[in-house]
């Protein structure tokens, strides 16, 4: 939360999820479709050399030669969910809607470029390139 949020928030919700790996063999980067079984080889030949090496390591008693180190990328995605009450002049009926759409057609026919500008400002009136 900044300090210029005007709500707090009521429930949040944080979930992780693999975007990449590592290979267990070569160490290249294998992107995660994140459904199915997690990958450990970028390719089938990969997978032959670990299991080659596993192999040749068991016959002369040594441990393990693939690495038990392996980087995964993991994307954090925080859902947030706020109260926001809504204002007291905003129209129920469809009839209350006339006479505020027609006060924004004129304002989009005299300067349309105006409320543009006015929503890019408070959208943007902390980045240097504001207007």
């Amino acid at each position: 939360m900044t300090d210029n949020d005007e709500h707090e928030p009521d429930n949040e919700r944080a979930r992780e999820h693999l975007v990449s790996t590592q290979c267990r063999a070569c160490g290249t980067s294998i992107d995660y479709a994140g459904t199915g079984r997690r990958p450990q080889f970028c390719s089938p030949a990969c997978r032959q050399r670990a299991w080659a090496l596993r192999r040749v390591a068991a016959q002369l008693g040594r441990p393990d030669p693939m690495p038990t180190v392996v980087r995964d990328v993991v994307e954090r995605v925080i859902e947030v969910e706020r109260t926001v009450p809504v204002p007291a002049h905003t129209p129920r009926l469809a009839a209350d809607w006339v006479p505020l759409l027609e006060q924004l057609d004129r304002q989009m026919r005299d300067n349309p470029l105006a409320l543009f500008r006015s929503r890019w400002n408070i959208l943007f009136q902390d980045h240097p390139f504001s207007c």
